[in-house]
């Protein structure tokens, strides 16, 4: 029997949902066109083409094209589309035929795969893939890079989309997008649709049968029902129907039932595994495919494309892997993974966070896979029944966005899988104890990080700065921006009763981008602060109530890297300061550990063993000393083998024009002590070097040797005499090295962690050899190898410990070619060499230990100490009259796998020399917190000190974590400092309480700060922000 209207219109809806969703002219819209024949899925129609094709437009990201046949073929990925007017379709992949019939027109072939998104006026649908024909007109591919490739028959993505195209024979009604839906052979007679007699109707061949669209086979999955409590029963009804087609099974389940689903694949960090949809309710109602389907019972299997619909009520409780959905009603299917919950809520597991994410709403619709959308809900990663925080929105939009970092692409198909689970709301309202505090009209961000715009607060005082209130705000959330990903913006805004108001901003990003086409990676960071200071600063116990040069005080600094194709990069810099003392002042530990603050433009690029750069170098400030290069090249090639012969040539040259500007004295240098150092002087000119080195490594048995000579030509068109300056320079020497072991499998000692016992020892050696025609008092040190914070302690260094002036002993350039700084082909300081005769001896042991699974058992450094010294032949000349010096130890005893015994030492024997030791134990406990103590001492001419340190991270319970350290010297008997933090973790906020004192600068300080918490994330960390879960 023919079926009626309304049951093709039905079959329509259901049954092939592409097709009334896409469609490029309707009959009843276009009186030319007539009306599509109503055929089975599988037939296709050719008709006579109407006046006007369907206008296309065919994009993505990348593309592959070649031909084949009589067609031309692309193979495109990333941001697919293929769109008419309004209405299209969209993909992450996409393979596309296009074949000329003469006349202008062309029959279009299309297979798109992955997130499929079909389109049309006022309606969306989603599918796993498609696959369409239409005849269009002319129309270009537009891309952001296409590559012209000979036919790509290998690529999995082209060979599903090869064997769907090979099951259409013949292309359908012109200009009509007609989607084309793989249906399953029927195990019996199938109701015929009438067929218009137009148009004539041709059926594919035996061999063209249809097939699954899946690149590999799809397992069936699984479907079990079971009473919901154990030993109870429950009632089912099941009714074929026959209005539908194909026929479907409805079956009424009541009294409490369990519906589990094996063997549904989910992505899982970039990887498809298989998964169990465990679904619980009071009532339920199912539908499934009769025809696909033999006999539906409380066990059966469904094939990867069967339909398969349920509608849950009552108590519902579903659970995929670690996310839990509760509800009141919902429905769900699962071929589409599409759905609706009514009154529910949502739970998802964050593993980077170790928390749970909350979203309860209204209504929530799983509009695709990995999509969701709530209306009228909260969100929170509270675990409180009742939520101390949460972010109330009128809509909640939820998805998995492909970020870098968190995607990776299938090697096999070439699709992106993983990404960062991401919520966007409107009209939201943050709600702190059930007491709304905030309003923001938009917030977008990844799932761990609500977004909130004040991140943190902080309230301390101390006698510097006086009563502190520092606070940290998001910018993106603060004022509803939607800045691109990878883009992290933040807003400090402080008050400092002793200094004055302040505001800052910084920006860090991490994206690719595209620059005229040539795709690249920009990364870097912007970090600019600003403060009116009405105070004094206090640096040091001889550097108190110094007066700033101006009240208009800040930084700005901005570093930027940009990384292009074919191993090339760009740094840029840009920094500034108001004055010599701010950042040492306001930012002390980036001044001291941070790099200097520069303002260059430099273009890098490496092939192999090849690299070259051109560098511009500019000053802005005047109170420290910069070399600034207008411009520098450089280019340097390691290791290159020469013919056929054993040598290895290793360059390095470079060009520049300099400036060195020393640094201008401070405006009060009876309190601020200053002396320019004697190696910088006010000179310019054109900086020129070559340096080669030849190498011939050998073995001779079981030493390795080395012999090398190494030359270098340079020029100064200005000297510290102001005159130009040529010199030559050579060595001459050989590297050799000799490695003995002994194995002891038999020592074993559970005390001391040994399970076998090897010891390798090598002794090394380097002869060295130099002349050169110059000496090196009278090269001005273009290169700086100091940092801002260490020249600025050599300049007060002269004056306060050595009246004006510095002894040889402690010349920085001598030590530095004392210890052979300036000797590598590629080192930076080509200045610091001069004639040297030398010999640097080591000895080196390893006391190495099996430890971990006996099966697998890893080599474990069970005690380590490095022995080194130098030898001075000529040791008047090189190392004060002494024949042995820079003689130094570095041991480690790893008692057990989280305790460690460590020390370290160097010396001279020459009066005045340099006595700098260490000894301290350290134990660290990954989820408790770590313990340092140690004794450090320096002695060195006026200087001697010996400072007794230890510090203390401590994690007692989930709830409190506390910090503290002091350091107390002993040799001046002189308490230096102390400090301590007190941490209470609550729910979602963590209050900080600390102090400290400063002995150099006779400064107290007390601290409370609080900052918002997210997760709890507790993983092999000792590191405040990871015990407390702060997001950082």
């Amino acid at each position: 029997p023919l079926p009626t209207p309304e049951m093709e219109r039905h079959w329509r809806e259901r049954l092939n949902p592409l097709n009334p969703l896409v469609r490029g002219l309707r009959s009843d819209e276009h009186p030319d066109v007539a009306p599509a024949p109503q055929v089975q899925p599988a037939e296709h129609t050719v008709q006579r083409p109407p006046a006007a094709l369907l206008p296309l437009q065919v994009q993505g990201r990348y593309a592959q094209h070649w031909s084949e046949a009589n067609a031309e073929v692309w193979l495109l990925r990333g941001e697919c589309a293929l769109r008419s007017g309004d209405q299209g379709i969209t993909a992450q992949q996409m393979v596309l035929w296009k074949q000329s019939l003469g006349e202008g027109k062309f029959q279009v072939s299309a297979f798109l795969e992955g997130d499929v998104q079909i389109t049309r006026a006022g309606r969306r649908d989603a599918q796993p893939a498609s696959y369409l024909e239409v005849v269009s007109g002319p129309f270009p591919v537009r891309t952001e890079k296409t590559v012209e490739l000979p036919a790509s028959s290998d690529d999995p993505l082209y060979l599903r989309a090869a064997q769907r195209r090979g099951t259409n024979v013949a292309y359908s009604d012109p200009g009509v997008i007609r989607p084309v839906q793989f249906i399953a052979p029927q195990p019996g007679p199938m109701l015929a649709p009438p067929v218009d007699a137009g148009p004539q109707s041709i059926t594919p061949s035996p061999a063209a049968t249809p097939f699954p669209m899946p690149a590999a086979p799809v397992a069936p999955r699984q479907v079990s029902i079971y009473p919901r409590a154990l030993g109870e029963g429950f009632s089912m009804q099941t009714i074929p129907s026959q209005d539908t087609v194909p026929p479907e099974y409805i079956t009424t389940i009541t009294g409490g039932v369990r519906i589990v689903v094996d063997g549904v694949p989910v992505d899982l960090n970039g990887q498809t595994v298989l998964s169990t949809i465990d679904l619980a309710a009071d009532r339920a109602v199912i539908w499934t495919d009769a025809d696909r389907v033999s006999e539906f019972s409380t066990n059966f299997e469904l094939g990867g494309d069967t339909p398969f619909e349920v509608y849950l009520e009552g108590d519902i409780v579903v659970r995929q892997g670690s996310t839990v959905v509760q509800a009141d009603r919902a429905f769900y299917n699962l071929a589409e993974e599409r759905g609706l919950l009514s009154n529910g809520e949502l739970r998802g597991f964050l593993p980077e966070f170790n928390t749970v994410v909350r979203l309860r709403a209204d209504q929530i619709r799983q509009v695709a896979h990995d999509k969701f959308h709530a209306r009228q809900g909260w969100i929170t990663t509270s675990d409180m029944g009742i939520p101390g925080y949460r972010i109330q929105a009128s809509d909640i939009f939820v998805e998995r966005r492909n970020v870098p970092g968190f995607t990776t692409v299938n090697p096999e198909t070439g699709q992106l899988e993983g990404g960062m689970l991401w919520f966007t709301s409107t009209h939201n309202r943050l709600y702190v104890e059930n007491v709304p505090v905030a309003y923001f009209p938009y917030i977008s961000s990844p799932a761990e990080d609500p977004n909130i715009p004040l991140r943190s607060v902080n309230f301390g005082f101390s006698t510097i700065y006086g009563a502190e209130v520092k606070t940290v705000w998001d910018v993106e959330s603060l004022f509803g921006l939607s800045l691109p990903d990878g883009v992290d913006w933040r807003m400090n805004v402080d008050y400092l009763s002793k200094r004055g108001p302040a505001i800052g901003t910084r920006l860090k990003h991490n994206a690719p981008v595209n620059i005229f086409g040539i795709r690249g990676v920009s990364s870097g960071e912007a970090d600019l602060y600003y403060i009116h200071d009405s105070g004094t600063d206090v640096l040091g116990a001889d550097r108190r109530n110094l007066v700033p040069e101006t009240q208009n005080r800040g930084k700005a600094v901005m570093r930027h890297r940009l990384d292009l194709p074919f191993n090339t990069w760009i740094l840029s810099e840009l920094g500034y300061l108001s004055d010599r003392n701010v950042r040492e002042q306001f930012w002390e530990s980036d001044w001291d550990r941070g790099k200097d603050y520069e303002n260059l433009f430099q273009i890098n690029h490496q092939t192999d063993n090849f690299t070259a750069s051109i560098m511009t170098r500019t000053k802005l400030y005047d109170f420290e000393t910069t070399t600034t290069w207008l411009p520098r090249g450089d280019a340097t090639l390691l290791a290159q083998p020469l013919g056929n012969t054993p040598l290895l040539w290793s360059t390095h040259s470079s060009v520049g024009y300099a400036q060195l500007s020393p640094a201008e004295a401070p405006p009060n240098p009876a309190s601020d002590p200053f002396s320019p150092l004697p190696f910088v002087a006010d000179r310019q000119g054109v900086v020129a070097m070559t340096r080669h080195e030849l190498d011939l490594p050998m073995s001779l048995g079981p030493v390795n040797v080395v012999p090398y000579a190494l030359g270098e030509a340079a020029y100064w068109q200005e000297d510290l005499s102001d005159d130009q300056l040529g010199r030559l320079y050579g060595s001459v020497g050989v590297r050799s090295s000799v490695m003995f072991s002994k194995y002891m499998p038999q020592v074993y000692s559970p005390i001391f962690g040994l399970n076998g016992l090897a010891h390798k020892m090598t002794f090394d050696a380097d002869y060295y050899y130099a002349k050169s025609t110059e000496s090196l008092n009278q090269i001005a040190q273009y290169n700086e190898f100091d940092e801002d914070a260490q020249e600025r302690f050599r300049n007060r260094l002269l004056t306060q410990s050595f009246g004006g002036v510095l002894p040889a002993q402690f010349e920085p350039r001598f030590y530095a070619v004392r210890s052979g700084a300036g000797r590598s082909v590629t080192s930076p300081w080509h200045e610091l060499v001069d004639d040297q005769h030398v010999v640097q001896l080591g000895w080196r042991h390893r006391l190495q230990t099996r430890v971990g699974n006996p099966q697998s058992p890893r080599i474990y450094d069970w005690m380590t100490l490095d022995l080194e010294a130098s030898l001075f032949p000529n040791a008047d000349r090189d190392n004060f009259g002494e024949t042995v010096g820079l003689i130094s130890a570095d041991y480690a005893w790893n008692v057990g796998p989280r305790t460690s015994l460590l020390a370290n030492t160097i010396f001279d024997v020459f009066d005045a020399g340099q006595r700098i030791w260490n000894v301290g134990v350290l134990s660290q406990r990954s989820d408790r917190g770590s313990v340092y103590v140690g004794l450090r001492g320096i002695e060195a001419g006026p200087i001697d000190t010996a400072l007794l340190v230890a510090s203390l991270s401590y994690h007692p319970s989930e709830k409190w974590i506390c910090t503290a350290g002091t350091s107390y010297d002993i040799v001046q008997n002189l308490d230096r400092g102390q400090s301590f933090t007190v941490t209470r973790v609550g729910e979602y906020l963590l209050f900080v309480v600390g102090a400290g004192y400063d002995r150099s600068r006779n400064a107290w300080s007390f601290n409370f700060s609080i900052q918002p918490k997210f997760g709890n994330v507790r993983v092999n960390s000792t590191r405040l922000s990871s015990l407390t879960g702060v997001a950082q």
